[in-house]
């Protein structure tokens, strides 16, 4: 090859020209597939991403979801019969320093024999008591139940005979008393006369035992159960339908109007008409509450506890605000109807006591306290009375072994003379 050819091969411009644009057709051509593989990555990551957003988004929503159902099932199931020892076992597990956290001891000591205080050894001074925690005093004031029912009936029947109502049939007189402030609302009222037919013109005035019954109790169960034993052993015992408190019972009211509060508040009710009779020992009333009951009597107490001389809980549910704000979390879930132990109640059973703070107020108690409470109850777990016991001053608790929410016919005998003997002793 030629110089000439040479140059005119490679320094032809045209040939340069040339050479330069099938360089820059390449470099676009690089330049664009380039281009579409960024964007195709970065499509790929886009979606991919909206793929995790909407995974979460699902997730996110079937979780709400789910909560929602169950916290609807739950406020719809709250206070049922059949869900409520769950719930409760929920809510002591969710906040041991409300109540629970607790566990009895099997260990306990037995209580004394009838008559005598109910527990037995293990007596320490209010000084040395005052330093002990909660847990410590609960144990030392506790005693557990080992007499015989018959063992208990020998002793009260023993102990009536004495009674200067022996042989007496407890009298019944029946009033109907109006409530403060609401002329069409009254309270059927039944005063169990220890003394019988006697006139009461010619007698002393007599100590009274006001008997506070749980949901969907009404007076005549409990006339059934303490209130002849009671009226026997030679106290008035006053029994009384809390307005609403079950369907068909004989005061006024609607059981969708009805709580604790309310219930507390026909207890003061009570307590005022007593207080105006000649007859009664203004200084010697004892007031008595049963389950739910036992918080309303607390309620009453908080804010009456001069007209008492002292205090007796029958398996207390003093868990039951604690519960309330457990299950709803907030004021605003609470439904517009709820249901327990096949009642129908409104929102209002749940609001009236969701600011009722139960450890507090027992911790101010002023007046002996007697507790018993059943070793087998489900609906009131034996750690909430435990618990109560270590927090209220001057108190007792006797365990009855065996005995389930509400007693048997032997653990009332049991507990009715354990009531007998501590007003006895208090």
């Amino acid at each position: 090859m030629t110089s000439h050819d040479y140059t005119e091969t490679f320094a032809d411009p045209t040939n340069e020209a040339d050479d330069y644009r099938d360089h820059d057709d390449y470099r676009d051509e690089n330049d664009s597939r380039d281009k579409k593989a960024r964007s195709h990555h970065a499509g790929a990551r886009h979606f991919l991403v909206l793929l995790l957003a909407l995974a979460f988004v699902a997730a996110s929503a079937f979780f709400a979801f789910r909560t929602f159902s169950q916290g609807r099932a739950a406020r719809q199931t709250v206070v049922s019969g059949a869900t409520l020892p769950v719930r409760i076992q929920q809510a002591l597990k969710r906040d041991p320093r409300a109540f629970g956290g607790f566990t009895v001891p099997h260990d306990v000591d037995e209580c004394a024999t009838f008559g005598e205080q109910p527990i037995a050894g293990r007596k320490i001074s209010t000084q040395a008591e005052s330093t002990l925690s909660p847990t410590l005093r609960s144990r030392a004031r506790t005693c557990r139940e080992t007499h015989e029912p018959q063992e208990a009936l020998s002793w009260l029947e023993e102990r009536n005979q004495q009674s200067r109502f022996a042989g007496q049939t407890p009298a019944t007189e029946t009033v109907k008393v109006p409530v403060p402030g609401s002329p069409d609302q009254f309270l059927s009222v039944t005063r169990l006369r220890a003394a019988g037919q006697l006139s009461s013109d010619n007698l002393k005035p007599r100590p009274v035992v006001i008997c506070v019954s749980g949901l969907a109790v009404t007076q005549s169960a409990c006339r059934a159960s303490v209130g002849q034993r009671l009226a026997r052993a030679g106290y008035d015992v006053v029994l009384f339908d809390p307005r609403g408190i079950a369907p068909g019972a004989a005061s006024s009211g609607s059981t969708t109007t009805m709580s604790a509060k309310t219930e507390a508040q026909d207890a003061l009710t009570v307590t005022q008409w007593l207080r105006n009779q000649s007859d009664v020992n203004i200084q010697q009333i004892t007031l008595l509450g049963q389950s739910q009951g036992g918080l309303a009597a607390l309620i009453a107490l908080h804010e009456q506890s001069k007209w008492y001389a002292r205090a007796v809980f029958e398996y207390p549910a003093f868990m039951l605000p604690h519960l309330v704000r457990y299950v709803f979390q907030d004021k605003a879930l609470i439904p517009e109807q709820v249901t327990q132990f096949g009642v129908t109640l409104s929102r209002q059973y749940a609001t009236d006591i969701w600011d009722v703070d139960a450890n507090r107020w027992l911790a101010q108690i002023p007046v002996p306290t007697l507790i018993v409470q059943g070793m087998d109850d489900s609906v009131v777990p034996p750690d909430v009375s435990y618990r109560a016991v270590g927090e209220i001053p001057e108190s007792q608790l006797v365990l009855l072994p065996g005995q389930p929410h509400g007693f048997n016919e032997d653990g009332t005998l049991l507990a009715c003379a354990r009531v007998v003997s501590f007003i006895d002793n208090s």
